[in-house]
């Protein structure tokens, strides 16, 4: 068995299961990092470019400005198990460089997100239709990062929709953008939505701007307006209710609904920010600003069980001060330019430039559910988010190794 064949296979693997069976993003996740080291132990020569060098610190840069707060202000160290797992980038990055064929890769990459499409959405057809299940997601994950997954990967097979060759890959590629879409959907995740409608933007953007014949403007329009017809239910039905429980807060006749819970977590996180500006209150500090609150204050069981403020910048922000937001922000942009560069660059090719431009809708869509829930709050999509910009950075980075379409060369 050639050597090469492991990474492919496993990447796989990890997205077509991803959304359908419990607990096995954390398996594969795990032979991922084991053939990682395992290369780190065994192989030589290693490399880790310059570019993969500033690619790693700008992800490091959240869980090391956190550092400071956490010296100044006290807190626990549990507060970072999830921003590091961003370090993973490193052993993997090294790896795919020494190991992985870069065409196999992304066949394996697209295939994955194409299949892994299509079996969540029947995975949700048979809850939603059978089981009567509002807001998908359990047993496998929450429903709002089972949102987040599957928009991770409808940009990510929408980035690569024009360049299969093969009409079976075609096909396959068709349904697994529009599975990930009605996945989206059946999790009744706002945030996740966001996000991909924003991510999806780029991407169209991106297309429209390549100048392509009139044939891929159409299928880009086509494919970009059947997304928003599939998500148009989530938008009827949660904006409604969005409006009515604001207003309902405001009123203050029912304050414990799901926007009225977030405008008070919000609300909280504003106040200790601006009490602590710099620094914030220290990472993990947050139990005990529940607890004052609800000293003081009526607050229903699931209420003062939240231990985060379902913002990501504002939960940083108030974590870790300016300081830590500062560091989180330069974790999405550095990225986001790095990719871009990649984008324009003469080195790059179409494919790889396809991944570039996937790279940026993926951390664009992460930034803006960021807006109404956080990332770092599940093990399932920290993990996802973070081997996907990873798995897209490699991608990205290569040098034209193939034809410019699938299922040729």
């Amino acid at each position: 068995m050639r050597k090469s064949f492991y990474f492919p296979f496993l990447v796989f693997c990890f997205y077509c299961f991803l959304l359908i069976l419990p607990g096995a993003y954390s398996l594969l996740a795990v032979l991922l990092g084991t053939v990682s080291i395992a290369v780190l132990l065994f192989l030589r020569p290693l490399a880790f470019p310059s570019s993969d060098r500033l690619f790693a610190l700008f992800l490091a840069l959240y869980p090391l400005l956190m550092i400071p707060s956490l010296l100044f202000k006290g807190g626990t160290w549990d507060f970072f198990d999830y921003p590091v797992r961003a370090l993973l980038f490193i052993p993997l990055i090294i790896a795919l460089r020494s190991l992985a064929n870069a065409g196999e890769f992304q066949k394996a990459l697209l295939l994955g997100c194409n299949v892994g499409g299509i079996l969540s959405a029947l995975f949700c057809l048979k809850l939603v239709l059978l089981d009567n299940v509002v807001g998908v997601g359990l047993p496998v994950a929450a429903s709002i990062a089972y949102g987040q997954i599957a928009a991770i990967m409808g940009l990510i097979s929408f980035s690569f929709l024009f360049k299969e060759a093969l009409p079976v890959r075609r096909v396959i590629a068709w349904l697994g953008f529009f599975g990930s879409v009605f996945t989206v959907t059946a999790s009744s995740s706002t945030g996740a939505l966001l996000g991909f409608v924003f991510g999806l933007m780029a991407l169209v953007l991106f297309h429209l701007k390549d100048h392509l014949n009139r044939f891929h403007i159409f299928g880009v329009f086509v494919a970009a307006l059947l997304a928003v017809v599939v998500l148009l239910p989530l938008v009827f039905v949660d904006l409604p209710r969005i409006i009515s429980e604001v207003q309902s807060y405001k009123t203050g006749a029912q304050v414990f609904t799901s926007q009225g819970q977030r405008l008070l977590l919000w609300g909280m996180a504003i106040k200790e920010i601006f009490m602590s500006p710099v620094f914030g209150i220290g990472p993990g500090n947050f139990d005990a600003v529940m607890h004052r609150y609800c000293a003081v204050n009526p607050c229903t069981s699931d209420f003062s069980g939240f231990h985060g403020v379902h913002n990501q910048f504002l939960d940083s922000g108030m974590n870790a001060g300016m300081v830590g937001l500062l560091g989180l922000m330069l974790s999405y942009l550095g990225p986001v330019f790095l990719f871009v560069r990649r984008i324009s660059s003469p080195l790059s090719s179409c494919c790889s430039s396809e991944a570039a431009r996937a790279g940026v809708a993926v951390i664009l869509a992460g930034m803006v559910s960021g807006l109404s829930q956080v990332l770092y709050g599940h093990n399932i999509s920290v993990l996802s988010y973070f081997l996907t910009i990873t798995f897209l950075w490699y991608l990205a980075s290569q040098p034209p190794f193939s034809s410019t379409r699938f299922g040729k060369g």
